[in-house]
């Protein structure tokens, strides 16, 4: 599992790559953990194009990101889920909590608009 961090204006976007399962989940929660606080930014996007498995772990992985920014008043955009990654968030209702786009520029524009 690769986590690679990028600042843009008020939103913070994280570029997660491999899988994402029981094995890869602690460390990449630990990180993302960390820079969530470090960060003055309050919309995290999560850039999902570089994930080729994710099982139950990720979606419970997602749902705590999204408790911790919320007590931080922030918000989760998800952005580049492929077709079976996103069918799966759909599935466990991930998206009706966390707002997803297509594309980047998508999740940039959305964070722009508050």
């Amino acid at each position: 599992m690769r986590l690679k961090l990028i600042n843009s204006k008020r939103a913070l976007i994280i570029y997660l790559e491999g899988e994402i399962d029981h094995h890869s989940v602690i460390a990449l929660r630990e990180n993302m953990d960390k820079e969530i606080k470090r960060t003055t930014a309050r919309t995290f996007i999560l850039d999902l194009s570089g994930i080729t498995f994710m099982d139950s772990s990720g979606i419970g992985m997602i749902m705590g990101r999204y408790k911790l920014i919320s007590m931080m008043n922030g918000s989760v955009i998800i952005s580049c889920a492929s077709d079976r990654i996103g069918k799966l968030l759909r599935m466990s209702g991930v998206d009706k909590l966390v707002k997803m786009c297509e594309t980047e520029d998508a999740a940039l524009n959305m964070a722009e608009e508050g």
